[in-house]
């Protein structure tokens, strides 16, 4: 699975939780990015991409009903590129991320539009 975005990311972290739907061969994994634009705004983003079951049955040639594409779920606002970003493991929404000048900012994400 390959997939291109607008900006490079500097890091990227998947997050704990995976939802599976009911009745589908695929499960919903979210992972954190951040852009590194050329003076641009940059983001920190929250993405989401369905990847196959282990025992999902595979078409020829693919993954049958999975996208595998990547989807941008929310993207906040970010001074500076984003150089890492981290969740916090007790609480995931949480979210540390290092700038070019060595601030850390933290992020509540479930605080934040889908969309600046």
């Amino acid at each position: 699975m390959t997939h291109a975005l607008e900006w490079p990311s500097l890091t990227a972290q998947w997050l704990p939780d995976v939802s599976r739907p009911e009745g589908k061969d695929f499960s919903v994994h979210r992972l954190v990015l951040g852009t590194h634009t050329s003076d641009e705004q940059n983001h920190l983003v929250i993405a989401s991409v369905q990847l196959p079951n282990d025992d999902a049955q595979f078409n020829f040639g693919g993954f049958g009903s999975v996208s595998g594409k990547i989807e941008i779920e929310i993207k906040i606002n970010h001074e500076g590129e984003v150089n890492r970003a981290r969740y916090m493991p007790q609480n995931p929404c949480i979210i540390a991320t290092k700038t070019p000048t060595s601030d850390v900012l933290v992020f509540d994400y479930t605080k934040h539009p889908s969309k600046p």
